[in-house]
């Protein structure tokens, strides 16, 4: 589910700044390999220092490709748990923002009566951050795809996320949780409004739901409440096969690629898996949506 840390998996499968399949599948394999089948000579200590660094190359290296991070904030807190190394790495940095336009609810309803959905920039403020290089922040990350990588970072006192312990809750106290909170609001907003559904492949449930840059596809229950896992494998609701529509949206190649990532994912995920965080949380309409149901429009 973009653009969680699947993605990450799923962008090594494309040849970019030099990690590709190969890189990827080396990674894989210093990762998953059982220290019983490794020769006795070789200390434990050597191999686990070893797991750790892939570990790190994985979390560095995992923007490259067709699909990369969205560098939103809490996005490296989210992967570094999920890695087990945030004590290896600087989790605190990002290089995007996205928060709720002043007129987003009109916006949103605007374009509901038209029959439409409105663009992403018409209702959430997006600004990028270029205040330090990735290799300062990341401490010996590549550089970007096209340009060498930038950001910022902020402390941990300021990280969208609360950690509760087993799970994290958004941070209502900081400007960049009450941003996530805004934005996961216009998100329930808009799949209570639109009636949009999918099936959470989780749960197998279908459900309400709707895209957010940092959990990707979230699915709401009925008071707007969810638990989003932040994984790498295929979710036992979903299926490995890509939909038969992608070959008539997209064609072939698509489909073909598709299904290589969702192999990788299936084959691979579990071994990145080492302590898999879940966000909680609730979304609250922005507005009261009473008059605009069962009118004209979408």
């Amino acid at each position: 589910m973009p653009p969680k840390a699947n993605d990450a998996i799923d962008s090594l499968i494309t040849e970019e700044d030099g990690w590709g399949m190969w890189d990827f599948f080396k990674n894989w394999l210093t990762i998953s390999t059982p220290s019983e089948v490794i020769p006795a000579y070789i200390p434990e200590s050597q191999i686990e220092e070893a797991k750790k660094n892939a570990l790190k190359d994985f979390y560095k290296h995992s923007d490259a490709g067709a699909y990369q991070k969205t560098y939103d904030p809490g996005e490296h807190e989210l992967l570094a748990r999920m890695l087990g190394i945030e004590d290896e790495v600087n989790q605190y940095m990002y290089a995007h923002t996205e928060s709720l336009k002043p007129d987003a609810f009109e916006t949103l309803i605007k374009a509901w009566q038209q029959g439409k959905y409105p663009k992403k920039e018409d209702v959430i403020d997006l600004k990028d951050y270029r205040d330090k290089p990735w290799d300062v922040l990341m401490h010996d990350a590549p550089t970007g795809i096209f340009e060498a990588g930038m950001g910022k970072e902020y402390s941990p006192e300021e990280s969208p996320l609360l950690d509760m312990g087993d799970y994290f809750s958004i941070n209502p106290e900081t400007k960049l949780g009450k941003n996530l909170q805004g934005v996961i609001d216009l998100v329930y907003t808009a799949s209570r409004l639109y009636g949009q559904t999918k099936t959470n492949p989780d749960t197998g449930e279908e459900m309400l739901s709707g895209p957010e840059s940092l959990l990707g596809d979230i699915f709401f229950d009925e008071y707007g409440r969810f638990t989003d896992v932040w994984d790498i494998k295929e979710g036992e609701h979903e299926s490995t096969v890509p939909p038969a529509s992608l070959i008539n949206r997209e064609g072939w190649g698509a489909w073909l690629e598709s299904l290589g990532f969702n192999i990788g994912r299936k084959v691979a995920g579990p071994s990145y898996e080492k302590n898999v965080p879940t966000v909680k949380g609730r979304g609250y309409l922005l507005d009261d949506i009473s008059p605009y149901i069962g009118r004209e429009g979408f």
